[in-house]
């Protein structure tokens, strides 16, 4: 009998602070009004491992690859992941907002697989104050194609659509971005998804032109009914290369059940 894993849905509280970390960076990079072009590569290299409520761990390695094209005030932007997990089999997890079916034998085993993850594509619209040190927020759709392969359980084959806004605020040397955002979900055929919110805060301080450090806390409801809201709590550095290119690192700490025991990683932004 064979046993593969089903991942129920592709958003994660990862990506969701990937996304708000690409908003503050475009926020403090490129103010609103501004109608210069940039194109921009985004990689990073993302690990989590917890419980979930289990006696086993899940192991989640993923590289995510992107490209931001800013023009004006809009921003166009196009990613995909390489997944590989590992974890118990015949357990039904969920992974810090990604909702993980394991499909297989009756007795728990351990198995992993590996593959490209679903396309996420996005279209956001930055708006400003008149006031330089003034308000800035932002509008993001976005659409989570089910390209990833569903043999082999890294997708459902069903498309995700997402409308989030961020709103930025610098208070001298502080920054602090609030972001939120509702994922409408399509359910395959072997498990019900819900609809479901999502939120988190960035509180950072600059350290210098080119430092900074920062705290994100994330929360997402559940979209799986019964299991516990993901909630996890990162602290970042970032490091400005050029006018619009950084690396970030980041620790993750899971708040529940719901989210990885632990996880870190780092990105980077590259300018062309």
């Amino acid at each position: 009998m064979s046993s593969f894993f089903r991942c129920a849905t592709f958003a994660s509280l990862v990506f969701i602070s990937f996304f708000s970390a690409v908003a503050t960076a475009r926020a403090e990079d490129k103010p609103a009004g501004d109608n210069d072009t940039d194109l921009r590569l985004s990689i990073g290299f993302d690990y989590s491992s917890g419980n979930y409520g289990t006696a086993d761990k899940t192991k989640l390695w993923s590289m995510p690859i992107g490209l931001i094209y800013d023009r004006g005030d809009y921003s166009f932007d196009v990613s995909v992941p390489y997944l590989n997990l590992n974890g118990p089999t015949g357990t039904f997890l969920v992974a810090g907002g990604r909702a993980i079916r394991i499909n297989g034998q009756p007795v728990s085993q351990t198995a992993t697989v590996n593959g490209w993850g679903d396309i996420v594509t996005g279209v956001t619209r930055y708006f400003s104050s008149s006031d330089e040190n003034g308000i800035q927020f932002d509008v993001r759709g976005s659409i989570k194609f089910g390209t990833a392969d569903a043999t082999k359980g890294l997708g459902t084959g069903k498309n995700d659509y997402s409308l989030q806004t961020d709103a930025y605020m610098p208070f001298g040397n502080w920054n602090v971005l609030g972001s939120l955002g509702y994922t409408f979900t399509k359910s395959p055929s072997d498990v019900q998804l819900l609809n479901y919110w999502f939120a988190s805060v960035d509180g950072s301080y600059q350290i210098s032109d080119k430092n900074k450090v920062g705290a994100i806390y994330g929360y997402q409801r559940t979209e799986v009914a019964g299991s516990p809201d993901p909630q996890d709590v990162q602290l970042y550095f970032r490091r400005k290369i050029g006018k619009a290119s950084s690396i970030r690192v980041y620790m993750l700490k899971g708040l529940n059940d719901g989210s990885p025991n632990w996880g870190g990683g780092m990105s980077a932004l590259v300018s062309f």
